[in-house]
Order: structure tokens, then sequence, then C-alpha cells
């Protein structure tokens, strides 16, 4: 994300400050002379107000990174990169799955980055992608599932109140 090339777009497309949160990764080091307010930092409590305060956000395909930006009522547009190093690349199912339906851009190698900004490049789809807005998740599906594959009664649509579903859990539990 510090590349000249990065920085050269970001700054073309009206962006006016780069924030990285690096981790236990090697600081950044930023170009001179761009025109871009840069900082970088390991770790925070909350990424939040950086997500609020960010028109684009690149980050690695976690799932809890993913949803945390998807689940906002203000729209994001969110990159995500593959960590091809983890064992099941269970982030690439993931980004993929959420890409179908519009919500990111998965960008599978990091280095793609690092490209020129040619007709097929990384940074000019980056540029053209407008996110569909995520529709946010149904507290009460996995629990009417779980009551549901448990057998237990009433554990149909209509239950799926936080009332309902916790008398349904203690009863499930008193069972066994």
């Amino acid at each position: 994300m510090t590349s000249p090339v990065a920085m050269d777009w970001m700054a073309s497309q009206g962006y006016d400050r780069l924030t990285i949160q690096h981790g236990r990764g090697k600081a950044p080091s930023f170009v001179d002379g761009t025109e871009l307010q840069c900082h970088a930092y390991d770790f925070k409590d909350s990424l939040e107000d950086d997500i609020c305060s960010a028109d684009l956000i690149v980050s690695h395909a976690g799932a809890g990174t993913i949803m945390e930006v998807l689940g906002r009522s203000d729209r994001k547009k969110l990159i995500v990169t593959i960590n091809t190093d983890l064992m099941d690349n269970h982030q690439l199912e993931l980004a993929n799955a959420m890409a179908e339906r519009g919500y990111l851009m998965v960008v599978e190698c990091p280095e793609r980055l690092l490209d020129d900004g040619t007709v097929n490049g990384a940074w000019r789809r980056i540029a053209e992608f407008e996110p569909v807005p995520h529709p946010g998740g149904d507290d009460t599906s996995f629990p009417r599932l779980l009551n549901g594959f448990l057998g237990i009664p009433g554990a149909g649509a209509d239950a799926g109140s936080e009332e309902q579903l916790g008398k349904q859990s203690l009863s499930a539990k008193k069972d066994d």
C-alpha cells in the first residue's frame, strides 16, 4: 500500500489520508513527497474509528474484519487480499462468496497492488468497484437451525425471540 504506484493512485483518486494497521509486521515506510497524510500503528483496542473515517478499506480477508466492515450501516468499499499461507485457505472461500454477491472485491495476490495501473490492473478495478449493500444477518437463524436439529418443539420460523430461544436452549440442556 505504500508503493509509489499505490500512493500515486490514491492521490489521483482524491484520497488525502492513508492509515495502516500493520500488526506484528514491520512498520511501513512511506514515499517521500506524497500528497497523502500517512500514519501507521501496530495495534489498537478497536478499529472502529479508522473504519468509520475511511472511504476505502484494504484488508486481509479475515472473517471478523469482513463482517465488521460489511455490518456497518454506511456502505464502505472493502477490498480484501488473501493470506495463502493459511492451512485450509478459508479466507479465500469467504472472500469469494462475499465477492460473488458484490459485497466486496478480492485481490487474490497482494502483489497485484504493485501493478502500474494498466487496463487490467487491480487499481483500475478498485476504482470501478461499487459494492452492493450487505443486508446484515439474522440473529435468530442459527438458534432456529440448532433447535430444529435438536428436535426442540416450536423451532420453526416463528421461534425467534431471545426469550423463547433461551428457554428452548435451557430445556435442551436439561435433557442431556
